[in-house]
């Protein structure tokens, strides 16, 4: 079970079963984002080797853990040389026909009418759990109580009780601070957590297993009541295709579920053109995540999506200028002490008297003699650390 759960962090993206099969004996996905980065720099040979997708997607991955949110893009879109998204006609789709709407707001409206939503997640960027994050305490008020994720590992049994993540325990992508905050405000707020990626055998299994995973997990629930979310892969939550999760569950719920997809159109790495996304963006002008909406509500074509799902949410690059606003995080500069600067690398911002938490904020040390950083302005206390390559630790602040 634990193998096949290391083996998903490495395959969701397109890179082959056989190969995440033969690389799993070195797996990075253990320990700190620091050991985890150190581990892929010493033997990239040998992953680059065994298949280069598979050396990028984690590569990818792991710079997102340590808040290298630019670096992670270009690194993840090396794989497989990725393609643009779909051709979209951009004679068709422009402001005569379409508008551009919050998707905040709309999001939120549409859950109203359902029971179960659906949402991606980006495993290599944030902006995605930035917006769940956002949006919780909304879908709590309007019923919403469960929340199925892709990256929980279902043996963090006590998660619930602890409320908060763990690093290496709780899941993959639970890593990257942004997620492990998600998941901090999910507890705080009376959701229920549920894992659902596990127990298969085989990946043509995979979907059909994750769905009765989540069944057996909301068993006697009235949804009409307490409602469900499920948040993961965009391969998921495509509820238009068959035999996918969202299909699989929409059709053993017998439910319309509303299915929402953002990784279609949002920022890219150099290597990637997405002249689409781009046109979206200079064409309706979107700084926040935007829905692009028909002005007469077409049948079959009130907005505009790829068509495995209900809605496409479009993310400017400027919405992750303003994720630690989001967060209610405050913006700090420290002063790296004289006699440390040389065996300075790495920084961590944990919130104190978590054991092993998933930090708030961490990131690679550049050699200079100060360092920015995010953390909590929510009155907790959060511990500041430097610790050289081995993660020793160097120097230590508590900011309140």
């Amino acid at each position: 079970m634990v193998r096949i759960f290391y083996m998903l962090a490495f395959m969701l993206a397109g890179c082959s079963e056989a190969a995440a099969q033969s690389v799993y004996q070195f797996s990075p996905f253990k320990g700190s984002a620091l050991e985890q980065y150190r581990h892929l720099q010493k033997d990239s040979l040998s992953y680059v080797k065994e298949d280069s997708c598979f050396y990028f997607e984690m590569y990818g991955t792991i710079m997102s853990f340590m808040c290298e949110y630019d670096r992670a893009l270009n690194v993840f879109d090396k794989r497989n040389n990725a393609a643009d998204s779909f051709s979209l006609d951009t004679t068709r789709y422009n402001r005569k026909n379409y508008r551009r709407i919050d998707a905040k707001k709309e999001i939120l409206r549409l859950a109203a009418q359902h029971d179960v939503l659906l949402l991606n997640d980006i495993h290599h960027y944030p902006s995605p759990r930035v917006f769940l994050y956002d949006i919780l305490d909304g879908l709590r008020k309007l019923g919403y109580k469960y929340i199925a994720l892709e990256a929980l590992n279902v043996q963090d049994t006590l998660l619930g009780q602890r409320k908060y993540p763990v690093v290496g325990l709780t899941g993959v992508y639970t890593n990257e601070p942004t997620f492990g905050e998600v998941v901090r405000k999910a507890l705080e707020l009376g959701f229920t957590l549920i894992p659902y990626d596990y127990g298969f055998s085989n990946m043509k299994d995979r979907f059909r297993v994750s769905c009765l995973n989540i069944l057996s997990s909301i068993k006697g629930v009235n949804l009409n009541k307490d409602k469900l979310i499920v948040f993961g892969g965009y391969g998921n939550i495509e509820e238009k295709t068959k035999n996918r999760l969202g299909y699989l569950l929409g059709d053993a719920l017998n439910q319309d579920v509303l299915s929402v997809k953002s990784n279609v159109y949002a920022p890219h790495g150099l290597s990637h053109s997405n002249a689409e996304f781009k046109y979206l963006v200079n064409e309706f002008k979107i700084e926040v995540p935007s829905i692009i909406k028909h002005r007469t509500n077409i049948k079959g074509e009130c907005y505009l999506t790829d068509g495995t799902v209900d809605v496409t949410i479009v993310t400017p690059e400027a919405y992750l200028t303003k994720m630690y606003s989001i967060l209610s995080y405050k913006k700090g500069v420290c002063i790296i002490p004289e006699n440390i600067r040389a065996k300075v690398y790495y920084m961590t911002i944990t919130l104190d008297g978590e054991l092993n938490g998933v930090p708030l904020y961490q990131v690679l040390v550049k050699p200079n003699s100060a360092q920015v950083f995010y953390y909590t302005a929510k009155n907790r206390r959060c511990i500041l650390k430097l610790m050289d390559e081995h993660e020793g630790e160097l120097y230590k602040l508590e900011l309140l």
